[in-house]
């Protein structure tokens, strides 16, 4: 019996931390953002990253430019790059968003960094980020966090 309620208890928070809510949208409605999530962090850690789905849906290509939100006082766009077998990940100044395609944040790809955190974000606990676009503007989203090691990384918008 106890056996049973674990198994469902896993199976329900899985399910839950799968739901997708709707997606974020530019002013336009051609450029949507979905899939936000953000990696836990240890209570010593001063960082975490933002990890989502960007769909262009315009004509011409734009361009992620910043990234603000108020648990952090600094935030970086970087990507991921390898060299051999070394990964290092790269500060950028915009990450461009080719038109008709989806372009993934994920982790060893491209990603939102927050360094200086004001608190600790734990599993569970959701916060705002603005992502500023060139051509499509801002488009604010609530970074859920996830245990990435429990595989419960995509949850709710």
């Amino acid at each position: 019996m106890r056996f049973t309620a674990a198994v469902l208890a896993i199976l329900l928070s899985f399910a839950a931390a799968h739901a997708e809510a709707a997606p974020h949208l530019s002013g336009d409605g051609k450029v949507e953002v979905s899939q936000v999530w953000a990696r836990m962090t240890p209570k010593e850690a001063g960082t975490t990253s933002v990890f989502f789905e960007v769909w262009s849906n315009a004509e011409d290509a734009d361009e992620l430019v910043s990234a603000s939100s108020p648990v952090a006082k600094t935030i970086l766009l970087r990507r991921g790059l390898w060299k051999g077998f070394n990964f290092f990940n790269k500060d950028s100044d915009g990450i461009r968003i080719k038109a008709g395609t989806r372009t993934s944040f994920r982790p060893g790809s491209f990603e939102v960094t927050l360094t200086d955190l004001i608190m600790p974000v734990g599993v569970g606990s959701t916060f705002p980020v603005t992502l500023n676009f060139k051509q499509a503007g801002t488009i604010t989203v609530e970074a859920t966090v996830a245990n990435q090691l429990l595989g419960n990384r995509v949850q709710k918008n």
